[in-house]
């Protein structure tokens, strides 16, 4: 009777030891999970940044150039008026 006692004793310590694992485990399980999920966001995190950037490059690209066009544009414009000036000037010296 003692030894059998003694067993369901063991068996029960067994059994809570086992328990204990399983939780131990669970809770390995969602720190590896939660790992994983932080991991995928630092790798997502750059590759976001370099399309950000790539696009903000083209913008700058295409800006340079209306502000070429637009320089070019004003450079006509004043030789146009510096020309209507000189012959606004002839006209009034006659």
């Amino acid at each position: 009777m003692v030894g059998l006692v003694s067993r369901r004793k063991s068996s029960r310590e067994t059994a809570a030891t086992a328990h204990q694992w399983i939780a131990d485990l669970k809770s390995i399980v969602r720190a590896s999970e939660t790992a994983a999920h932080l991991s995928e966001r630092m790798v997502e995190s750059p590759r976001r940044n370099t399309a950000q950037a790539d696009q903000m490059q083209r913008m700058l690209t295409e800006l340079g150039s209306a502000a070429q066009s637009s320089a070019s544009e004003a450079k006509v414009v004043a030789a146009s008026a510096a020309e209507q000036l000189a012959g606004a000037a002839r006209f009034v010296n006659g």
